[in-house]
C-alpha cells in the first residue's frame, strides 16, 4: 500500500512540473529562394550603377519591388542579405530622381501659368482696331527666372508687321489676323486676334506739287524735307524674270509713314530690258500691269512711276504707249486718287516717246531737265535758259501736246565734274578728253563750296544767260576742273518758273544726294512754291 501512495505522489509531481514549465518555440524557417531572389536583384541591377537611368520607369518599379521583397523577409532572411547597402544607395538615386521630378513639376506648373497670364494679357490688350503702330512685346519676365518668350505671324505683314507696324490701306479697309505663339520652355499657348485697320484717306494734293526722287540712304523725311515733299519717288522697284514687281530694295516701310503727314509714296520702275520684254506682246503688258497693280494694293502705295529710258524704234514707242493707257486704266479703276507718272528725257526728248498721246494717260509727265551737258565738253547740267535747258524743254513737250498741267520740271542734287587738259585757257565750253563723272551736291559743298572764301584756287561763276552755276577748280598740281551743278540761287529760279508758268509742278534727282544737315536745295525749293 505504501507503495502505491508514493507511485501516485511521484505521479502527481512529474505532472505539476510539465504544466510549469513554458513550451519550447520551433526552430525559426528561412526561405531561401526569397533571400536570393532580393540579393541576385540587387547584384544585377547595381551591376549597371555607373550608367543606371531613373528616368526608367521599369529601373524605378524594380527597385520598389526589391524594397517591398526585402521589407517581407524576416530578420533571419535580412540578415543573410549582406549586399543591402547596395539597395539603400539605389534608393539615395531614387529619391534624389523624385525629388528632381517633384521640381520640375513645380516649375513646368509655374510656366504653364505664366503662360496662361500672357495670353490673358495679350487678350486684353491687343485691340480689334488700330491706325497707328503699337506694339507687340516677344518676352514677359515673371518669379523664379521664368521667361516667357512670344513670337508674332502676320496674314498680312505689309499691313500689320509682326513688330507692330501699321501701314493703313488707302482705298478700303483691312482685315489682318495676328498670331502669337506664346511659349516657356515646352509650354506653349497659340493667341489670335482679327484686327481691322481703317483706310488712310487722301488729302487734296496742292496746285503745284514737289516730287522728290528718293533714291540712296532712304530714311526718314527731315521737317523741312516733310513740309516741301509732296510726292515721293521711292526709286527704284524691280521687274523681275517672270514679269512681278519686287519692292524688296526699298525701305518703303519707313518711308510709308511719310502718309500721315500727307504726303503720296510711289514707287519707280527704270528697268528697260524688263520694260522691252515685257510690253512687247499683248500677254506680257497684261501681266505686267497687273504686277504694278497688285504691287500699288498690297504694298499700299499711292501709285506708280515709269522710268522708261527710253522707248527704242516705233515698235517700242507703240508697246510703251499701250502699257501705259493699260496701267492707267487698272490703276483709275480701283482709286481716281491713284498717281501715274513718267520720267522723260529733257531737251527734244519728247522724240523718243508719243506723248501727244501718252499724255492722257498719266497724272504727271516728269521733265529730266538734266544731264543737259555734253559727254566731251564742259557744258551746264541743269541749265534754265539759253540753249538745251528747262525753258526749252518745256516749249518742246508744250508743243508736241502735253499741257503745262502735267509738266514737272527737274532740279539736280547732283553735279559733274570734268577734267580740263592742260592747255584750257577758259573753263566753259572747252573740249575735254575725258568725260565727266558725277557728284553729289553734298560732296560739292563740303569740298568746294564750303571753301570759297578761303581758297582763290575755287571760283564760282554765274551765266546769266543759262542762269546757271558753274564752278572753276585749280588744285595744287595746276590741274583744272570745271563743276556743273544747281545750287541755292538756279533752283530758286526754276521754282520761280514753275509759279509763273503755271507748270504742273517741280521734281528733283535725288534726295539722297542733298546734303540733309542743311537741306539748302529742298529748303529754297521750299522758300518760293511753299511760301
Amino acid at each position: 500500500m505504501k507503495k502505491i501512495i508514493v507511485v501516485f505522489l511521484f505521479m502527481l509531481l512529474m505532472c505539476g512540473c510539465k504544466e510549469n514549465n513554458p513550451p519550447i518555440d520551433d526552430p525559426i524557417q528561412i526561405d531561401e529562394a526569397k533571400v536570393s531572389e532580393v540579393y541576385d536583384s540587387l547584384d544585377i541591377i547595381y551591376e549597371d550603377i555607373a550608367t543606371i537611368k531613373m528616368s526608367d520607369e521599369a529601373t524605378r518599379n524594380e527597385i520598389i519591388r526589391i524594397r517591398t521583397l526585402y521589407d517581407a523577409l524576416n530578420d533571419q532572411e535580412k540578415a543573410k542579405i549582406t549586399n543591402y547597402e547596395k539597395l539603400e544607395e539605389l534608393e539615395i538615386l531614387l529619391k534624389a530622381y523624385q525629388e528632381e521630378q517633384d521640381a520640375k513639376a513645380e516649375e513646368q506648373a509655374k510656366r504653364q501659368q505664366a503662360v496662361d497670364d500672357v495670353y490673358n494679357q495679350l487678350d486684353e490688350t491687343i485691340a480689334k482696331y488700330y491706325e497707328d503702330d503699337f506694339e507687340l512685346k516677344t518676352i514677359f519676365k515673371f518669379d523664379d527666372n521664368i521667361d516667357v518668350y512670344v513670337s508674332w505671324t502676320t496674314s498680312d505683314p505689309a499691313t500689320i508687321s509682326n513688330t507692330g507696324k501699321v501701314t493703313r490701306p488707302r482705298v478700303n479697309n483691312v482685315g489682318v489676323t495676328l498670331t502669337a505663339n506664346i511659349r516657356s520652355a515646352n509650354i506653349s499657348r497659340q493667341f489670335s486676334r482679327s484686327i481691322k485697320i481703317p483706310f488712310l484717306p487722301y488729302e487734296k494734293l496742292p496746285q503745284t506739287p514737289v516730287f522728290g526722287y528718293f533714291y540712296q540712304n532712304q530714311s526718314k523725311l527731315k521737317d523741312i524735307e516733310s513740309q516741301t515733299i509732296d510726292i515721293i519717288n521711292l526709286s527704284f522697284a524691280d521687274i523681275t524674270n517672270d514679269g512681278n514687281i519686287s519692292v524688296l530694295g526699298l525701305n518703303y516701310s519707313t518711308l510709308l509713314d511719310e502718309r500721315k503727314n500727307g504726303t503720296r509714296v510711289l514707287f519707280s520702275v527704270q528697268d528697260k530690258q524688263g520694260f522691252k520684254k515685257f510690253t512687247a506682246s499683248s500677254t506680257g503688258r497684261t501681266k505686267l500691269v497687273n504686277s504694278f497693280v497688285n504691287a500699288v494694293k498690297e504694298y499700299h502705295f499711292d501709285g506708280v512711276d515709269i522710268d522708261w529710258e527710253y522707248p527704242e524704234g516705233s515698235t517700242e514707242v507703240a508697246n510703251y504707249t499701250i502699257f501705259m493707257q493699260l496701267l492707267y486704266t487698272e490703276l483709275k479703276k480701283i482709286s481716281r486718287d491713284y498717281l501715274v507718272t513718267t520720267a522723260v528725257y529733257g531737251g527734244n526728248g519728247h522724240s523718243h516717246y508719243n506723248v501727244k498721246v501718252t499724255q492722257n494717260y498719266v497724272d504727271y509727265m516728269h521733265l529730266m531737265t538734266y544731264d543737259l551737258n555734253a559727254l566731251d565738253t564742259t557744258s551746264h547740267l541743269t541749265s534754265l535758259s539759253g540753249g538745251t535747258s528747262v525753258i526749252s524743254t518745256v516749249n518742246a513737250y508744250y508743243n508736241a501736246g502735253v499741257p503745262k498741267s502735267k509738266l514737272v520740271i527737274g532740279a539736280a542734287f547732283y553735279g559733274k565734274i570734268y577734267k580740263l587738259p592742260d592747255t584750257a585757257t577758259k573753263f566753259l565750253g572747252v573740249r575735254c578728253s575725258e568725260g565727266a563723272t558725277t557728284i553729289t551736291y553734298r560732296s560739292i559743298k563740303a569740298t568746294y563750296l564750303s571753301k570759297l572764301d578761303t581758297s582763290d584756287n575755287i571760283v564760282r561763276e554765274w551765266d546769266s544767260v543759262a542762269q546757271a552755276p558753274y564752278l572753276c577748280i585749280t588744285d595744287a598740281n595746276g590741274s583744272k576742273y570745271f563743276i556743273t551743278y544747281d545750287d541755292v540761287e538756279s533752283v530758286k529760279l526754276k521754282a520761280q518758273y514753275v509759279l509763273d508758268n503755271q507748270l504742273g509742278g517741280m521734281m528733283f534727282w535725288e534726295l539722297g544726294e542733298e546734303d540733309r544737315t542743311t537741306n539748302d536745295l529742298v529748303g529754297a525749293i521750299n522758300s518760293v512754291i511753299k511760301k
